[in-house]
């Protein structure tokens, strides 16, 4: 506007099949390609203002992305960011600010989600939530993050739940579970002047983890001490390890 000296301004977005590729050759093309971007950004007085909608394919399959859009030169806002694989949803907000460092904020819920979107080797069914806000400022992290999945995978039953906060030198973890089929791992830690933890491994069947994986690991991890001094202990043992042509008939650490 020239009357005022401000720089608004409108536009649109409508890419198909762009050849990304040739742009930036790789040795082997990435699992995930952008087949349709369609977008309208409006700015005036600093803000921005619009929205967006892509379609991607997959290992599995096409799966799409939208939301509205907001913000200014310092953040973005996307108050209903919704990602539709197949049955699958993930829908939610999440915003990013630039200033002074980076801070988020998500808030997102997912329903018979299918990994095998982007990763071939885990297909199955995730439902839950994740909550989590944080920033990094001057190398120093402040966090809270609050993740529940529950479902299955490779066929069989999976759960992934992680409870952490923390910033500076004060930091708690009081929950870690993974756990898929008959392996699990789990373990809780905290840092408060001393640091306390402990990490449970109990892998019986390595052959459910990932294709080619086999045999058996179990084992625990101690720690100790400070901050600028920690300590450790870790315990392994395992048994008919493989991977692909890979063996190790016995592990103990």
């Amino acid at each position: 506007d020239p009357s005022t000296g401000q720089l608004d301004w409108e536009t649109r977005l409508d890419w198909q099949d762009f050849p990304w590729m040739r742009l930036y050759p790789l040795e082997e093309p990435p699992p995930v390609n952008l087949r349709r971007l369609k977008a309208e950004v409006a700015y005036h007085d600093g803000n921005y203002l619009g929205n967006f909608a892509a379609e991607l394919d997959g290992p599995a399959g096409t799966f799409s992305l939208h939301s509205p859009v907001s913000g200014d030169l310092q953040q973005i806002h996307l108050p209903a960011l919704e990602l539709a694989a197949g049955q699958g949803k993930a829908e939610g907000k999440l915003g990013l600010r630039f200033a002074a460092g980076l801070a988020w904020e998500a808030d997102l819920t997912f329903s018979a989600l299918d990994p095998a979107y982007w990763f071939e080797e885990l297909p199955g069914r995730l439902a839950g939530t994740l909550r989590s806000h944080g920033s990094l400022r001057d190398q120093q992290l402040d966090l809270a993050a609050d993740l529940n999945l529950d479902g299955r995978l490779r066929g069989q039953p999976a759960a992934l739940h992680l409870q952490a906060q923390g910033a500076g030198n004060l930091w708690q973890v009081p929950r870690l579970e993974v756990h898929l089929g008959d392996n699990r791992i789990q373990g809780s830690g905290e840092l408060n002047r001393q640091l306390r933890g402990q990490l449970d491994l109990a892998l019986p069947r390595l052959g459910q983890l990932w294709p080619g994986l086999r045999g058996q690991l179990g084992g625990r991890l101690d720690l100790a001490g400070s901050a600028a001094a920690p300590q450790g202990t870790l315990k392994l043992e395992g048994q008919r390890l493989g991977l692909e042509d890979l063996q190790l008939r016995r592990l103990d650490l």
